[in-house]
């Protein structure tokens, strides 16, 4: 947990770039038409605060996800702005600017930028929360003001560049303590995932969320499922006997026969590594288990997780109810119900648009905390 600090950000106005860095150079947009008076249905206008214009859903305003280990911001909107927006799943209207070099634009698709910003009244608290894309850079950005002084939280990703490499930042300060800073940088968002989920948790989730939900961000993939519920994934009986022989060949006298095995273990992927995940170790000699643990690191995606916290960490499971894998859905769902004493009402039989409606309602109702809560003291 990152003490009681906050996001060194630049909300609006201010460049998306790393202390010491160019600001992004702005892409080539169309301009806006001059002469043109409100109401002339020209996207470019101005529109008044105020009451919304339009409702939405929020996968249309803004739909986030990793395209090779980097974010990638979708947005069905049409270019123009600013307006406000009243959004499905989000409690105040959401103010949007959309600018493109082509106006027109049918479905989900990258725009040159995107500028969004949210005001959430919570308690003695203001919190302002802000999303600024450029081709390749995401910056989301985090106020809360509060009668004890102002935080701030900054998650930003920059893409590679010829002189530097791509990066995502997390950057989190108490602004009455400048002195007082978090830092963390990664290579990847699938990296910093990996590495820090507490802050990807506590610090960046509320802000990537800010917009409406994002299950095609958050929903648990395969890889980390079968690392915390390995079983989920358990192979077919011939398959499991198969690896069950294997292993015990990879004690054999015979180098040639432990490599053999070792090499069909690696080409079986998951299977194996998630029976291998489970074996009971107290029955392997020295060379078994050195042999099944190189094969574990070479088939298993790393992760900085600890799956006995995760599997009873109630935010976590209900994202494993928003995979696409019956079987992790349904260990995760006892599980939740196991660690809750509650019973818990989910139909897993419903279209996946409706799954996803259940595990967000069930999350305000096991996860009351506000989604602008700031950083543990």
């Amino acid at each position: 947990m990152l003490p009681k600090l906050m996001l060194c950000a630049i909300l609006s106005g201010i460049p998306a770039s790393l202390p010491g860095q160019e600001g992004p150079k702005p892409a080539t947009m169309p301009a806006a038409p001059a002469g043109k008076a409100a109401g002339t249905n020209d996207p470019f206008v101005t529109h008044e605060a105020g009451e919304p214009t339009e409702r939405i859903k929020a996968d249309d305003l803004l739909r986030l996800t990793v395209v090779d280990d980097m974010l990638v911001a979708e947005t069905t909107l049409q270019p123009g702005g600013p307006q406000l927006l009243a959004v499905d799943g989000v409690a105040v209207p959401v103010s949007a600017s959309i600018m493109h070099r082509s106006r027109e634009r049918e479905n989900r698709y990258v725009a040159d930028v995107i500028d969004m910003s949210v005001v959430q009244h919570d308690g003695d608290r203001v919190v302002t929360t802000s999303l600024k894309t450029t081709p390749g850079r995401i910056n989301f950005a985090r106020s809360i003001e509060t009668p004890n002084g102002e935080y701030m939280i900054q998650f930003l990703q920059n893409p590679r560049t010829v002189a530097d490499p791509a990066t995502a930042s997390l950057f989190v300060q108490d602004l009455r303590d400048p002195g007082t800073k978090v830092t963390l940088v990664c290579e990847s968002f699938t990296a910093f995932a990996r590495s820090h989920p507490a802050e990807l948790t506590q610090n960046v989730r509320p802000m990537l969320e800010a917009f409406g939900p994002q299950p095609h961000l958050f929903a648990v993939n395969d890889d980390l499922g079968a690392v915390v519920f390995p079983e989920a994934y358990r192979a077919d009986s011939t398959t499991r006997q198969r690896i069950a022989a294997l292993v015990k060949q990879l004690g054999d006298e015979s180098f040639a026969r432990r490599k053999q095995a070792g090499d069909e273990l690696e080409k079986l992927g998951t299977q194996a590594a998630t029976e291998l995940a489970l074996v009971d170790r107290a029955k392997l000699d020295p060379e078994q288990l050195a042999r099944v643990d190189a094969i574990l690191t070479r088939t298993r995606p790393a992760f900085a997780v600890q799956t006995t916290k995760l599997r009873s960490d109630v935010g976590f499971l209900l994202d494993c109810m928003m995979s696409q894998t019956p079987a992790l859905r349904k260990v995760a769902l006892e599980q939740l119900q196991k660690t809750t004493g509650r019973t818990v009402t989910f139909d897993d039989a419903a279209a996946e648009e409706q799954r996803i409606h259940q595990v967000y309602t069930l999350r305000g109702q096991l996860l009351p905390a506000s989604p602008a809560t700031m950083p543990a003291k």
